[in-house]
């Protein structure tokens, strides 16, 4: 089977910095990235006396869930407004069930899309979320690659006047 690679892209690089702040007794990083905002990693570790250690952001994996919804959301928003649809809210919940064996690795990814809105048809729905991911997110497409990411959309009534659905 052969791999093709993407097509170059004039896109400058994107980086990141993590930087470790000397405690032998934290994992805590401190992270900046291409655009400038910072994000604190750190992952729970045993104490003095064997217990987890409280932490201070979020760790590496639970980062990379949040780039996947962030991506997801960022993908299907453009979409679901395209559709013309009278969304009030939307919500992404994505859960990762992880290997028990080390590198400790996603084996499988759920993601939950709850969309709130007026009288909304599932199926513009369903498709304009499945055209962000399939089409525009990055982070997905990468993902997909080494783990099955299972996707569900659950539709909410919003309250009040559907007449007050901004632009």
């Amino acid at each position: 089977m052969t791999s093709t690679s993407p097509t170059p892209s004039t896109n400058p690089p994107l980086s990141a910095t993590a930087t470790w702040g000397g405690d032998w007794h934290s994992r805590r990083l401190a992270t900046r990235v291409t655009s400038g905002h910072t994000l604190t990693l750190d992952s729970a570790h045993p104490g003095p006396s064997g217990e987890a250690a409280a932490t201070a952001g979020a760790s590496p994996m639970e980062a990379l869930l949040v780039a996947l919804a962030g991506c997801l959301a960022m993908s299907a928003l453009p979409m679901l407004r395209k559709a013309r649809l009278a969304i009030t809210g939307y919500e992404l919940r994505v859960t990762g069930q992880r290997s028990a064996e080390t590198p400790v690795v996603f084996t499988a990814i759920t993601v939950e899309h709850v969309v709130t809105g007026h009288e909304l048809d599932h199926a513009a729905v369903a498709e304009a979320i499945e055209l962000g991911e399939t089409r525009y997110c990055g982070v997905s497409a990468m993902l997909r690659q080494a783990v099955p990411i299972k996707h569900t959309v659950t539709i909410r009534e919003a309250e009040g006047d559907a007449d007050q659905v901004g632009e």
